[in-house]
């Protein structure tokens, strides 16, 4: 029974995190064959080591620019959204403008009315496609 009361002491301790290790400790793990992990390291302490290869530093993140990097795809998915967005309502608009024209039924003013707005959507679009291409070469240059 005591034997029991010990180990389930023990599971519970170590489920708590009291014998976990901290940020403090590192500790390496040797996995054979020269492969080793580190235990509780943090990323500057992984990306300072001399001698990791490039796809060690590439999963570490060694080499990203966090805080540019975090502004400029932030602001690149928040524009490409919005004229996304754009460009979905102008092609609704040429579909609109194409149901308007078959229901004319030869009304010169509804038949006008009609051809504006398919005009207008694809210019719409257009203009969305213009400013997508703009915006990702602006911030591509910005935040490289």
């Amino acid at each position: 029974m005591k034997k029991k009361l010990v180990g389930l002491g023990l599971v519970a301790a170590t489920a708590l995190g009291v014998l976990a290790p901290t940020g403090a400790m590192a500790t390496e793990v040797n996995l054979g064959g020269g492969q080793s992990v580190n235990i509780g390291m943090s990323q500057e302490d992984i990306c300072s080591r001399a001698d990791l290869d490039p796809l060690e530093r590439e999963a570490a993140g060694c080499d990203k620019k966090t805080e540019e990097n975090n502004i400029g795809n932030t602001a690149q998915t928040i524009i490409n959204t919005v004229i996304a967005v754009l460009g979905i309502v102008a092609v609704l608009f040429v579909v609109i403008g194409g149901a308007q024209y078959m229901t004319s039924q030869g009304d010169p003013a509804k038949t006008k009315r009609a051809k504006d707005t398919i005009l207008y959507a694809v210019l719409g679009v257009i203009l969305a496609a213009m400013a997508y291409a703009i915006v990702n070469f602006v911030l591509s240059g910005l935040f490289s």
